[in-house]
């Protein structure tokens, strides 16, 4: 027993120096009502100050704001998906963890590709940027519903396609250090 606590101290923030999940999705709570703005490329730099944000804009600047450390080339909502964070089972999900969602225009052979991010703030809504010009940075309810043909992106808006906890994995290590919940 004395071996797993020690483990767990250790995948869990070893030095206590990363924010929490609860920070993370506090601080996203500051920017309700902010700018929204479409995407407009990779080769943008357009929607990651307050001025405006795309969705993983959002994510990209809250993340540098509270100090935590991105793989290189972690910026775009298919980045984050691939790099960032340790996936979790849907009924596991918490506070401060990202969800994803898709359009479902881009599926490539290994299926979905991810178009949009946002933070749960509660198991059952998320605070996120719509993405579109003249929106604003606003929550919404994490729902299921079938929908049989997609219109104005019906799909992701209630259908999240995975949620990916905090986590910041070191070059060279075997195991993930997990931002604590608070």
């Amino acid at each position: 027993m004395q071996q797993q606590e020690s483990t767990k101290q250790r995948i869990i923030d070893p030095y206590g120096t990363l924010p929490t999940r609860d920070d993370f999705a506090r601080e996203a709570l500051k920017y309700l009502g902010y700018p929204s703005v479409h995407y407009k490329g990779k080769d943008s730099s357009y929607g990651y100050d307050e001025s405006g944000f795309t969705c993983s804009g959002f994510i990209y600047f809250l993340s540098r704001k509270l100090e935590i450390p991105l793989p290189n080339n972690t910026r775009y909502v298919n980045e984050f998906f691939n790099n960032f964070g340790v996936m979790v089972d849907e009924e596991l999900r918490e506070r401060g963890d990202l969800i994803f969602f898709s359009n479902g225009r881009r599926i490539i052979p290994a299926g979905i590709v991810p178009t949009h991010i946002g933070i749960l703030i509660s198991s059952d809504e998320y605070i996120h940027s719509p993405g579109t010009d003249g929106g604003e940075i606003e929550i919404d309810k994490v729902e299921r519903i079938e929908i049989p043909v997609t219109h104005d992106d019906q799909l992701y808006r209630y259908n999240p396609i995975g949620f990916k906890r905090l986590a910041i994995i070191e070059e060279g290590r075997r195991y993930a250090t997990i931002l604590r919940k608070d």
